[in-house]
């Protein structure tokens, strides 16, 4: 009779998720599924020679340039534009889109937030003339 009362009990309390507890793993589910492929897209990205050359000109990740990259007067080569725009079309927009992918199973809301940084972000490499 104990037996069946812990055995009742235990699914009893599995069966009562909180609201937050579902949502928890619904979020999971959906950003788990696409972690691997934003990652391998990352790795692709950092482990290009674009990325290698033009990395002392911008900061890809924390956004927050540095002393040195902000006191840099100088502008970039036509060489130097042209691997800058070969990265943001081969390797910057498709994590972007990615990344835009699982916004958009996790949070509706949260898509037009992002896709409108992402494109400051994107226009405002466009827009500047220096680096």
């Amino acid at each position: 009779m104990r037996k069946l009362a812990i055995v009742i009990f235990a699914l009893c309390s599995a069966a009562c998720e909180t609201a937050a507890q579902r949502e928890m793993a619904r979020l999971d589910r959906n950003t788990s599924a696409k972690m691997p492929e934003l990652d391998a897209c990352e790795s692709r990205m950092t482990a290009s020679a674009e990325y290698a050359a033009l990395s002392p000109k911008f900061s890809l990740w924390t956004g927050r340039p540095t002393l040195a990259q902000q006191t840099d007067a100088s502008r970039p080569t036509p060489d130097e534009r042209r691997m800058l725009l070969e990265f943001h079309q081969r390797y910057l927009m498709p994590c972007r889109s990615i990344n835009l992918e699982i916004a958009s199973k996790t949070v509706d809301a949260l898509v037009p937030v992002l896709a409108d940084f992402l494109c400051a972000t994107r226009c405002g490499v466009r827009r500047r003339s220096e680096w």
